[in-house]
Parts: structure tokens; C-alpha cells; sequence
């Protein structure tokens, strides 16, 4: 009979420190007395009861607590996967504007007369004769754009390509960046050139007329092949 007395205070002291109960009412004052009935009979056991009355609502709100911040870790796992997105949305586009290309300012033509009109540079392909240092070589094809006319001659296994400009000179107007042992200088009669190659070999050839510029490529890149300087002055002696 005891112990059913003060499990009734308990529940009533819990509901009233949980702000579940009222204070006005003979529920209350006779849950009171009993309570204190109780006190006097079996302290231990009553302050056992307040206990866990007291430890009830702190129990509750602990919970509520951790189901708020794990709502709000929820919501900030959401928001840095949406960021993360974008992100690699952001990176992605800027990876596909990176591979735009340059498009190619040269413009291929079999036209002389085309290749002249479109550079807006006069140009008069060497002689037949001029190319014999070369067994078989023949004319491939015009390149030009503005301000630049190109001819390219082939054998199949030698190349040569002839550049003429009125804006760009020396190893830009040739294109040909490959290293070469020796460059040096000599006097095409009067003119002077200058060569890179092994030293005796030529495999590129620039220098300025007036207000023209050229550039000749033997077999770029290919130290040790290239043409003598006597064949490269007959082959601009055929040329303008």
C-alpha cells in the first residue's frame, strides 16, 4: 500500500515540474499531503521519487536537444552538397572555356595568284633550276594570311619552305624554334644572312630586303641536312 502512495506523488510532482499539472485544485493539495505522508513514513523512498521526477523532464529536454542538432547536421550536410556542386559545376565550366581553340589564321591555296592577293604580299616562287639541290622537289601547296605568303616544295623526304612577310622577321617569321649547334652570319653579295644549322649545313636562312622580310627552312629540326650556303644563295638569286 506504501509503494502505491508514492508512485502517485512522484507522477504528480513530474507532471507539475514538467508544467503538465495545475496548482489550484484538491488533486494537487491531496497529492501533497500524501506526498508528505509518505515523506514522514519513508523518507528514503519519497526523495527517491523526487528524483526521478526531476530527472524526467532534464532526460526530455536532452533528447529534444539532440534531435535539433541532428536535424541541423542534416541540413548542413544538405548545404555543403549543394555548394560542392556548384563548385564542380563552376570548375566544369571553366575546364570547357580553357579547351576553346585559336582558329588557324593560315589559309591553303595551289593559287600564286590567290596567295598574293590575299597576303597582300608580291611574290615570285624560285626557279626550277634553283631547286635541284634537292633531287625531285616540287611545289606543294601556297599558304598564306595577311601581311604573310608561304610556299611549300616536298620530295617526299626533304622539305622546304619558303616564308615572305611585311610585319614579322628572323626565327618568328620561320617558326622553326629547334635547336641547333651553331648560327652565324654570312654575305650573300652584299646581304647579309642569318644561318642555323651544324655550321656548314644550312636548315634555316633569315634576313631583310627594303621593307621585306624571309625566312627558308630546310628540313627543320634536322641538323646535318639542310643545304649549303652556295645553294641557298642560287636559290635566292631565283626568287623575289
Amino acid at each position: 500500500m506504501m509503494k502505491r502512495t508514492v508512485s502517485a506523488a512522484a507522477l504528480v510532482l513530474a507532471a507539475v515540474l514538467a508544467g503538465t499539472g495545475t496548482f489550484s485544485g484538491c488533486g494537487v493539495h491531496a497529492a501533497s499531503e500524501t506526498a508528505a505522508s509518505a515523506s514522514v513514513s519513508e523518507t528514503g523512498t519519497a526523495s527517491s521519487g523526487s528524483s526521478a521526477a526531476q530527472k524526467a523532464p532534464a532526460d526530455a529536454s536532452a533528447s529534444a536537444d539532440s534531435t535539433k542538432k541532428a536535424s541541423s547536421v542534416s541540413a548542413d550536410s544538405t548545404d555543403t552538397g549543394t555548394s560542392s556542386s556548384v563548385s564542380a559545376e563552376a570548375s566544369s565550366g571553366g575546364t570547357e572555356s580553357g579547351s576553346a581553340q585559336i582558329p588557324n589564321p593560315w589559309t591553303e591555296t595551289s593559287s600564286l595568284e590567290e596567295a598574293v592577293e590575299g597576303s597582300g604580299v608580291d611574290f615570285t616562287p624560285p626557279i626550277d633550276a634553283a631547286l635541284s639541290f634537292y633531287d625531285g622537289l616540287t611545289l606543294q601547296t601556297y599558304l598564306y594570311m595577311d601581311g604573310t605568303i608561304e610556299a611549300d616544295y616536298s620530295n617526299g623526304s626533304d622539305t622546304l619552305t619558303i616564308r615572305k612577310s611585311t610585319d614579322t622577321e628572323g626565327q618568328t617569321l620561320s617558326g622553326d624554334y629547334s635547336e641547333y649547334s651553331s648560327t652565324w652570319e654570312y654575305s650573300m653579295k652584299g646581304l647579309p644572312v642569318t644561318c642555323r644549322g651544324d655550321g656548314t649545313r644550312i636548315n634555316e636562312a633569315t634576313f631583310s630586303v627594303d621593307s621585306y622580310h624571309y625566312a627558308v627552312s630546310c628540313d627543320a629540326g634536322e641538323e646535318g641536312k639542310g643545304i649549303t650556303e652556295e645553294s641557298l644563295t642560287s636559290l635566292l638569286m631565283g626568287m623575289s
